[in-house]
């Protein structure tokens, strides 16, 4: 009996598919790899008519200047449209997709996502950032950018794809990847009790909700940021953000999710 187990496991099985590769590469044939999408402007990362699935993004960004990194962080936003929809399925700051919270960027080592630091001969701040999750669609696909910021920003991209002669390619069960960002600005501190050194909820009240969906699908992650050096202290906030647990976070995403498939 074959082992189907690991990551090689089936790479001996021939599939029908083309890889093809979307990029910021230079179209007149020189060495200026980037794009720059000024303010209030999109640029399309990727458009296909054709069934298909998204295997890789990679970005990078070489800027030192505070303002203008922060921007490509928070002020771009990443927007993704499956199978010719108006909606897009995944609405998510540019860095926040990838992990930069608050700001802050951070190596990450997962399956799913990788953030490396860069090297730069002229001490310019740098960092590469990949997602690895699958991406299908059934009719096409379209990726976007738009800087919503006030300056303008420059990256460098790939997205590595299949796409595949017919709709039948794509398991009768795939989903769609969907992604949203939220936030809470500013924190809103909850008062801890009168001779009590904590905050103990039982029920749930005033916790603050990652997502709110009704759908059928699986809950692939998330990122939290409570880092509380990037943290507000107004009312508080930064002090109460400590004594939070992470897990009481966890357990209330689990149990809605729990909740919604039940119905």
């Amino acid at each position: 009996m074959t082992d189907e187990s690991g990551p090689l496991a089936s790479i001996y099985r021939l599939r029908d598919f083309r890889s093809k590769r979307a990029s910021s590469w230079d179209r007149t044939g020189g060495n200026t790899d980037w794009v720059v999408v000024q303010p209030g402007q999109a640029h399309t990362l990727l458009d296909e008519a054709t069934p298909g699935c998204v295997k890789h993004i990679y970005w990078t960004y070489i800027e030192d200047d505070e303002a203008r990194r922060l921007n490509i962080f928070r002020g771009m936003v990443l927007r993704a449209f499956w199978d010719l929809a108006d909606t897009p399925s995944i609405e998510v700051p540019l860095g926040d997709f990838f992990g930069v919270t608050n700001g802050q960027v951070r190596p990450t080592r997962s399956l799913a996502f990788v953030t490396n630091p860069g090297a730069s001969p002229y001490g310019h701040t740098t960092w590469g950032f990949n997602c690895y999750l699958p991406m299908p669609f059934a009719t096409g696909a379209r990726i976007e950018i738009e800087n919503q910021g006030a300056t303008d920003g420059r990256i460098w991209y790939h997205l590595d794809y299949e796409v595949y002669a017919a709709e039948a390619s794509l398991p009768e069960n795939s989903g769609r990847l969907h992604a949203c960002w939220t936030r809470e600005n500013p924190t809103q501190a909850i008062a801890v009790p009168q001779g009590q050194g904590e905050i103990k909820n039982l029920t749930g009240d005033d916790n603050y909700v990652i997502l709110d969906t009704q759908a059928n699908g699986q809950f692939v992650g998330y990122f939290l940021s409570g880092d509380p050096t990037y943290i507000t202290n107004h009312n508080s906030a930064r002090g109460v953000i400590r004594r939070m647990e992470r897990d009481e976070l966890l357990e209330v995403i689990i149990r809605q999710y729990l909740d919604m498939v039940k119905e």
